[in-house]
């Protein structure tokens, strides 16, 4: 029997100190921080409760999220009144809406231009005069290599039977005035003069040339030796073109006269070409009145020799030049 109450009174105590913890829990729960302040602890509890050995546990428990503070009225205040909702006018659908002011668009503003600086005119300095040059005489030009010879025969006075540069071979010679200075002969026979070398072979003879239209002739040589062996052609008293190979004082013809009816008046210009055995012959008009005629043969009698003319009077050449060929 004592047993058996002593357990009912330690029950009773072990209930007491249950009851007075809850309070003092309770308690601190109610006057402490509030809600959401009491840590739980889970599994076991503590030892020093009255209640550890009874069996009791403690349930898991989460911390709750903070619900936002409610307003506090305080006892005897009068509660806020709620705000009246701001009601916006409705608009007059009769009445347009008040235009908005129209702002003017900014004037730009044009920087004013920056002044170009005047240049001011260098003067020109003044020309310094240059000396006056006095002309000098153009020099006669030599003639051109191609030349072996050439005579216009101004340089020789009027009358004069001195020829410089001429072998005046047979016949009579002299200066004389027709227009200009030419080398003429009054012959009634055949006068001939020669220049240059007897080393000439293939060359060009020119000039112009006179004949008197009955009596006279005006002939070009070439390959002219001493012994008087020589080619010649030129216009004849007939109103011919003629060539002839001329051995001592025999003369061959060579090839046909050509016809030209020329004017013993005027001068015209021939030329008589040998190259080699080729030999060529050829009068122009230099008035045009007449057509160029010519001869052409082939002979290698003479190979080499002088250049020269052969007249029969009246009969006159100017403008004498020898060419290599």
């Amino acid at each position: 029997m004592q047993t058996l109450a002593g357990d009912r009174r330690r029950r009773r105590t072990q209930s007491a100190a249950a009851a007075l913890l809850l309070a003092l829990l309770f308690s601190l729960f109610v006057i402490g921080r509030g809600p959401g302040t009491l840590v739980w602890l889970t599994g076991r509890p503590p030892s020093w409760l009255p209640f550890a050995g009874s069996g009791l546990s403690w349930l898991p428990y989460s911390e709750p999220r903070k619900a936002p503070a409610a307003a506090v009225v305080k006892q005897g205040a009068s509660p806020l009144p709620a705000p009246a909702p701001t009601l916006l006018p409705t608009p007059d659908p009769q009445t347009p809406p008040a235009a908005l002011p129209v702002v003017p668009a900014p004037t730009p503003v044009v920087p004013a231009p920056t002044p170009v600086p005047t240049r001011t005119a260098t003067p020109a300095p003044e020309p310094t005069p240059r000396p006056v040059v006095q002309p000098t005489a153009t020099p006669t030009p030599s003639p051109p290599s191609s030349y072996l010879f050439k005579d216009n025969f101004e340089q020789d006075a009027v009358g004069s039977t001195n020829v410089p540069n001429w072998n005046l071979d047979t016949g009579n010679w002299q200066i004389a005035q027709d227009g200009s200075h030419v080398l003429y002969t009054p012959d009634a026979n055949w006068a001939v003069a020669t220049v240059g070398s007897g080393g000439w072979t293939n060359i060009k003879v020119s000039a112009t040339v006179k004949a008197a239209s009955t009596t006279g002739h005006a002939r070009l040589i070439t390959r002219y030796s001493g012994g008087g062996d020589f080619y010649a052609c030129g216009i004849d008293h007939g109103g011919f073109l003629t060539m002839w190979e001329v051995s001592g004082s025999n003369w061959t013809q060579m090839g046909d006269n050509v016809s030209w009816a020329f004017n013993p008046a005027n001068f015209y210009s021939l030329s008589f070409t040998v190259i080699g055995s080729s030999l060529s012959c050829t009068v122009t008009d230099p008035s045009g009145a007449l057509q160029p005629a010519g001869i052409q043969v082939s002979n290698a009698d003479y190979t080499n020799g002088h250049a020269g003319v052969v007249g029969e009077g009246p009969g006159e050449f100017d403008n004498f030049v020898v060419t290599a060929a």
